[in-house]
């Protein structure tokens, strides 16, 4: 697991002080439950999301560059409604799900330009 889901991951497995935690929700701009909410994501989210942006010619790195830009999709991805026919997309099974009807298709398609 690389990039911010690393660190969230990171942060889950220890113990942080309170003061550690408030640090860490300052310096990424965030709140307790955005930590609670990316350090719970579910397995795996961080390789759909490089998947999903795959598709608009977007890697993980060019994800991370940008630590809010980062922290929104990761957000949109780990909240988002249609993983189950986001990874069918991705397995390859044709269906109703689009590239366009993920929630970073706007972000992606930016980062692409």
């Amino acid at each position: 697991m690389t990039g911010l889901l690393g660190l969230f991951d990171r942060a889950r497995r220890r113990i942080l002080t309170p003061q550690e935690l408030d640090r860490l929700c300052a310096d990424l701009a965030v709140t307790r439950e955005d930590i609670a909410t990316f350090a719970n994501a579910r397995p795996g989210v961080r390789n759909q999301m490089e998947a999903m942006a795959a598709h608009f010619g977007v890697t993980g790195k060019v994800i991370d560059a940008t630590r809010w830009r980062a922290l929104e999709i990761v957000w949109a991805c780990t909240t988002c409604e249609k993983t189950k026919e986001c990874k069918a997309f991705l397995a390859g099974h044709e269906g109703e799900f689009d590239p366009y009807d993920c929630p970073n298709a706007a972000q992606y398609a930016e980062l692409s330009s």
